[in-house]
């Protein structure tokens, strides 16, 4: 009701709400992904050091997030020129928790073909296109979702996560060892006890995603 009302005032566009992670089901696999999705926008509207009006509600001010060196250290401006290995960016997409698409129409999502490399960053209002030239950047294109057509160019962008864990790969195998140990001192089931633990080696977060949608 609040944001509502500061909404009729201030209007859309620098005013946010940052919604709290909420208990909506009894099962574990849950995935609020639209929410995190919006967690992360605001954050990465937060390190931009904007101008902006932020709505919290106790609970999510109570909640953790992303440790601010975790945060800053994922965080990577890319331009124009840049040598890049893609294989690598796209580890590092994963790892931050975006999800590899066939069609990249909303936040959080990546798709590559050939030497072009889409993806919709968090905090952006549209999903860029970049084009290589070997590994050098040679273009990034803003385009829409709804027609895939270019509309507009950038000299640069900065990337931030798109999950709430940076899933590097010391991060899954510590997390599949304590899954497993835990698992095993709740007594959970194997089919359970294999779904987390598959959830987790996956993808981070966009694993979490189809654990939900195999319910």
């Amino acid at each position: 009701a609040i944001h509502q009302d500061m909404a009729f005032f201030l209007g859309e566009e620098q005013l946010f709400y940052y919604p709290p992670w909420e208990v909506r089901s009894t099962d574990m696999f849950s995935f609020q992904a639209d929410d995190s999705l919006r967690r992360m926008e605001i954050l990465g509207h937060l390190s931009r050091k904007k101008i902006a009006v932020f709505v919290l509600p106790l609970q999510a001010l109570m909640q953790r997030v992303l440790p601010v060196q975790a945060w800053f250290d994922y965080m990577e401006t890319i331009a124009l020129g840049d040598i890049c290995d893609r294989d690598q960016l796209v580890e590092k997409l994963i790892a931050g928790g975006y999800k590899r698409v066939s069609l990249v129409e909303g936040k959080g999502e990546f798709g590559v073909r050939g030497s072009v490399l889409d993806i919709f960053p968090t905090a952006a209002e549209n999903p860029l296109r970049l084009e290589f030239l070997g590994d050098e950047l040679e273009s990034i294109r803003i385009f829409s979702p709804a027609s895939q057509r270019s509309a507009g160019e950038l000299c640069d962008f900065t990337l931030f996560p798109a999950g709430e864990i940076i899933f590097t790969a010391a991060v899954k195998q510590l997390a599949v060892v304590n899954i497993r140990r835990r698992a095993n001192e709740l007594e959970l089931s194997s089919l359970i006890k294999n779904r987390l633990v598959e959830a987790v080696a996956a993808d981070g977060d966009a694993g979490w995603a189809r654990a939900e949608g195999r319910r």
